[in-house]
């Protein structure tokens, strides 16, 4: 009935009306007919008007956020502080354990436990904050953190004040 298209049709060069020249009419069918149907021919040959074929997207990775309960921490020199929870909230069915890494700590500062620390997903570690009596008095910003992932990076401040003798 209809003789196939040449393989240059699909090209953007041509144009709708070459297309429609590039089949051969059967008697009594009418030019509309026949141009209405080229070009739902063209389109389906083009990979276009298919309408199926897309993927969805995949699902999202497991990842993790950070928490901390305070964003200021306020000590004297020889001191330490009351403790700031540091917690690990997975998300997307992440169910591991974090490496959190303090950073921008002073001189004469310490952390217990030690940085870097671990805490599981869904859990809270405390962390106790101390300075030495020589310990610089200024308010330092601090960051806590996983070092392979910037984003989950939380940060807070330290004052360090001076000692009561």
């Amino acid at each position: 009935m209809f003789r196939q298209a040449p393989a240059h049709a699909c090209r953007l060069t041509q144009n709708w009306f070459s297309l429609r020249r590039s089949y051969v009419m059967p008697r009594g069918v009418h030019n509309s007919t026949v141009l209405v149907s080229s070009f739902v021919i063209f389109l389906s040959g083009c990979g276009g008007g298919g309408g199926g074929g897309t993927q969805p997207p995949p699902p999202p990775q497991p990842d993790f956020t950070i928490g901390l309960s305070t964003s200021t921490v306020s000590i004297a020199q020889g001191s330490s502080s009351a403790p700031v929870s540091v917690t690990v909230n997975g998300l997307n069915g992440f169910s591991g354990s974090v490496q959190v890494t303090l950073s921008g700590v002073p001189a004469g500062v310490t952390s217990n436990p030690a940085s870097p620390f671990s805490v599981s997903s869904g859990q809270a570690v405390a962390v106790i904050i101390g300075a030495s009596p020589n310990a610089r008095r200024a308010v330092h910003g601090l960051r806590a953190g996983c070092k392979r992932r910037s984003l989950s990076l939380r940060s807070f401040f330290l004052t360090v004040q001076t000692g009561v003798l």
